[in-house]
């Protein structure tokens, strides 16, 4: 099987998942139909936006879109780079898509609740990698409490919550949109500190 290069130029050394970039170009043993949708995407996602990635359950979608409606002005106006499975394109390779997207992202964003805690998905592709890249990179992890769970003895506990997490999203009414506020102001700030420390690296 040959190696497939890409064309598009990457600073050498960075690793979007399992696809390594060697002398500042995209390649893996793969074929090229195998390639074309991870490959497209990481052309499109590009490095040196403040991409966020969020991790979330499929229990949890409204408070997905409930997000990603507050993060429009900012991704609007370039500042920062929202992306979950939503982007996902048909007949593309979901888990590659995935991987890429963690892998390049500068802030990991954790809607939490007991879906999420319990989806052995999210824990071994989604939260695993994303505390690992926490611990030897500059990648934020950031998170909320969408639906009311036990989180003390979880790897999250030992990140600040954006808001406190003694009060879920679904059991706030009035004070709802105002935390959604401090929500997409932590992550824009954070994609911006993140994006400040990699440029004086």
């Amino acid at each position: 099987m040959a190696v497939r290069k890409f064309p598009q130029r990457f600073p050498a050394g960075d690793v979007y998942g399992p696809y390594a970039l060697k002398k500042g170009t995209l390649c893996r043993a793969y074929t090229a139909a195998s390639l074309s949708g991870p490959v497209r995407y990481a052309a499109s996602m590009g490095v040196r936006k403040n991409s966020v990635f969020i991790s979330y359950s499929h229990k949890d979608q409204q408070f997905l879109d409930e997000l990603l409606e507050h993060l429009v002005p900012l991704t609007r106006a370039g500042k920062i780079a929202a992306w979950s499975d939503r982007q996902i394109q048909p007949g593309a390779e979901w888990r590659a898509e995935i991987d890429i997207a963690l892998a390049s992202a500068k802030v990991v964003v954790l809607l939490v609740s007991p879906s999420f805690m319990a989806s052995d998905f999210v824990h071994e592709h989604e939260l695993g990698p994303a505390l690992q890249a926490a611990e030897t990179t500059t990648v934020r992890i950031l998170w909320f409490m969408v639906r009311a769970c036990s989180y003390t003895g979880s790897p999250i506990a030992k990140y600040q919550a954006i808001i406190s997490p003694e009060k879920s999203l679904a059991e706030m009414k009035a004070e709802r949109g105002r935390a959604y506020v401090t929500i997409s102001e932590a992550i824009l700030e954070a994609a911006q500190t993140t994006s400040a420390e990699q440029g004086s690296a």
